[in-house]
């Protein structure tokens, strides 16, 4: 896979010009071009409303979220053709090793002078490597006119315009209901108590099967699904057998979404608490499990079908038991109140969970629901103090690895994050379809996508070699 490269984009604003046109909504454009290019780009501690300063992993991904940042800004804020140019001045620029930082990170660098609004420049490291850095991206045909002052103008033949390939288009579509978010699956169309989650076992996982489906059926039975998901609500709540997920692409679809979230769901405690592995890893497998207590086991089910008296009594009497499963019983508690909507005593219980948490399956458990109750009811602090603590314990499950991912897009996603998840998503199939499909991960999209672009291109490159390897040695 070709090397990373820091991509540089200067945007200048010439606010005097665009306060004359647009008056009190030229600002406003600005912020709405900042927050779009920030989907794809890392703002730079340096940016100001005179001139804005992102950094992208490689240019494609500069140059399309500049002119897809552009195109929704302008149509927002009212800049009509009629309006000229709008008065702003970009360059994209690669920095390389021991480069010194350029002057048009200067919003008075005299280099400013020499460019027209509106206008596409790149610098001379970049147009060096143009070639290389964008192999395999799809380009209209174009060239580069030298400007002079080592800034080279884009200009793309006639009126072809440059379009992204979104591999998927409807991440945002599960959470555009008008509710809290689901603490089991991150949908905000439900409350937990009616989470079709709940009547799911482990045994039934979609993301398995998802990523050999195309991403053009993906996205159309995505679209299909929602808004109204009801009927696979209900058949969630029949019962499903996981051959059925073979059969039934909407079901598979749907059991997917259900996946990103699993470790947070009733179907993963009872897999957990019953199965006879103390580590972590391996806590997805149904084969080593042992259900040793009647009380847990049944306080579940009931649990499940919403019998909330039995379930507290059931729970209650477990986590009393001498030598029973306390730290299970004490989460159980903890979903109890969840359903009840008492999100003090799900904090109380969460909390007690993880005083008595023992083995390491345990206190990675309990630190992940923490991380995600607290982020949930706004306290950043105590969320990110439970993920890093999940890290501490095992920092190579993937699962703590990407709750922090999670976190971060929320507070603070930077290039390191950026690396991170690069890793995990090249590194499994599945952790690369939950990244496509995580709403969590909607404020960083472009990067995401961008990612997963890079990453079939390489993996197309890496097959037409092996294709080449093999007729050459059988000629």
């Amino acid at each position: 896979m070709k090397k990373n490269n820091t991509i540089l984009l200067a945007i200048r604003t010439l606010s005097y010009q665009g306060g004359k046109i647009l008056g009190s909504r030229w600002l406003p454009l600005i912020d709405a071009l900042r927050q779009a290019l920030a989907k794809s780009g890392f703002e730079q501690p340096e940016s100001s409303d005179e001139l804005l300063l992102f950094i992208f992993p490689n240019p494609f991904l500069a140059l399309i979220s500049l002119l897809e940042s552009l195109a929704s800004a302008k149509t927002e804020h009212g800049w009509q053709e009629s309006h000229g140019a709008l008065p702003i001045q970009t360059v994209i620029h690669l920095i390389e090793e021991e480069d010194t930082l350029p002057q048009i990170q200067q919003p008075s660098a005299s280099e400013w002078d020499l460019l027209l609004q509106e206008t596409i420049y790149v610098t001379r490291p970049l147009m060096r490597n143009w070639k290389e850095l964008m192999a395999g991206r799809d380009l209209p045909e174009h060239r580069f006119e030298d400007d002079g002052g080592g800034f080279f103008q884009m200009v793309i033949a006639g009126k072809a315009a440059i379009f992204k390939v979104e591999l998927f288009s409807y991440r945002s579509l599960a959470v555009h209901g008008n509710l809290k978010e689901c603490f089991y699956c991150g949908m905000t169309s439900h409350t937990p108590a009616n989470c079709p989650s709940k009547f799911i076992n482990m045994k039934v996982r979609g993301m398995d099967q998802l990523g050999y489906l195309p991403f053009e059926d993906l996205n159309f039975i995505y679209k299909k699904i929602f808004p109204d998901y009801s009927a696979c609500s209900k058949k969630c709540a029949a019962g499903i057998k996981p051959a059925q997920l073979r059969q039934d692409k909407e079901l598979l679809v749907f059991v997917s979404l259900l996946d990103l979230n699993r470790i947070y769901q009733l179907r993963f405690l009872a897999n957990i608490a019953f199965c006879l592995n103390a580590k972590w890893d391996a806590l997805d497998s149904t084969d080593k499990i042992n259900i040793d207590s009647r009380n847990l086991h049944l306080g579940l089910d009931c649990l499940r079908v919403g019998q909330y008296a039995q379930a507290e009594e059931l729970f209650s009497r477990e986590s009393k038991k001498r030598g029973g499963k306390q730290f299970y019983a004490a989460v159980g508690l903890a979903f109890w109140a969840l359903e009840q909507g008492r999100a003090k005593d799900m904090g109380h219980y969460l909390e007690r969970a993880k005083t008595i948490a023992s083995q390491e399956k345990e206190r990675i458990y309990s630190h992940l629901l923490l991380s995600r109750y607290y982020e949930l009811h706004n306290d950043s602090w105590k969320a990110k103090e439970a993920a890093n603590n999940a890290i501490k314990i095992n920092a190579d499950a993937w699962e703590c690895q990407y709750r922090k991912i999670q976190q971060n897009v929320r507070y603070g996603f930077d290039e390191g994050d950026l690396k991170r998840l690069r890793v995990l998503m090249l590194g499994q199939k599945e952790i690369f379809m939950i990244a496509l499909m995580d709403p969590l991960l909607l404020p960083v999209q472009g990067l995401v996508n961008d990612l997963a672009i890079e990453h079939m291109q390489y993996q197309r490159q890496e097959a037409a070699k092996n294709m080449a390897m093999a007729e050459a040695e059988s000629a």
